[in-house]
């Protein structure tokens, strides 16, 4: 029988300990199943962590495992140990978590994706989820207490000060207006009827016979002047009060 390669028995043994049978070995090969059993019967006996090793390979093969996946197993291993939780409650919490995303009909990973939202919403705002409704009536009593103590001191002052509810509520409708006319009564224009030019007919006659052009609103401007200035202009004053006013 010709030899077999040295390179041919390298790859068999390799091919055994991936936990391939020695029939699988002896097709790939095109080697006997005798041959293969030999080689590999032949290296257990040199190394007994062959035989360990290829038990591992075989249940891989059965459970249609990598060896990245018991890396990737090992990495979480030490993480669930970091944070000092067990294997068991991790794997309880996946099977709850993944029980409750379907009666929710929602993606396991969209519902941890909540689940971790919530945490925050707690972590940041310092609070149960479960004991917000209770919070929130709480709060609603102390609103209510305060609206009450509010009540109770507009009552006092409205008795201290002899005015009811009533004219406070009309003064807070009428305030806008109120405000409106404040302003019209600082700026240049007349505020009282009396002052109102209806028409502009008479000031263009007083033009003509004074020969000059007299505008309204400056004659209001400089009268108006006048008027908060009186001490000023007390000449002036003297023949605006000999005038005749009928």
């Amino acid at each position: 029988m010709r030899p077999i390669p040295e390179a041919i028995k390298s790859e068999i043994i390799r091919k055994y300990l991936e936990g391939l049978s020695n029939r699988e070995i002896s097709t790939l090969f095109k080697v006997s199943v005798g041959a293969v059993s030999t080689l590999t019967t032949e290296a257990s006996t040199k190394d007994e962590f062959i035989i360990y090793m290829r038990q591992i390979a075989v249940k891989f093969r059965t459970e249609n495992l990598e060896f990245s996946h018991v890396i990737s197993g090992i990495r979480l291993y030490n993480k669930i140990k970091e944070l000092g939780l067990t294997c068991s409650f991790f794997e309880h919490f996946l099977e709850s978590t993944n029980v409750e995303s379907y009666k929710l009909e929602i993606e396991h990973e969209n519902f941890l994706t909540k689940v971790i939202a919530i945490l925050q919403f707690e972590k940041q705002y310092q609070i149960n989820l479960a004991d917000i409704p209770a919070y929130i009536i709480n709060k609603k009593k102390e609103i209510d207490k305060m609206n009450d103590e509010i009540s109770r001191s507009n009552q006092s002052l409205y008795s201290r000060y002899s005015i009811k509810e009533a004219e406070i509520q009309e003064y807070l409708r009428e305030k806008p207006r109120l405000l409106i006319s404040d302003k019209l009564a600082k700026t240049a224009l007349p505020t009282h009827g009396d002052w109102l030019a209806v028409y502009d007919e008479p000031f263009k006659k007083a033009s003509r016979k004074s020969g000059i052009k007299i505008e309204p609103k400056i004659l209001y401007k400089k009268l108006n002047y006048i008027y908060k200035n009186p001490d000023k202009h007390i000449d002036i004053i003297k023949q605006i009060l000999d005038l005749p006013v009928d």
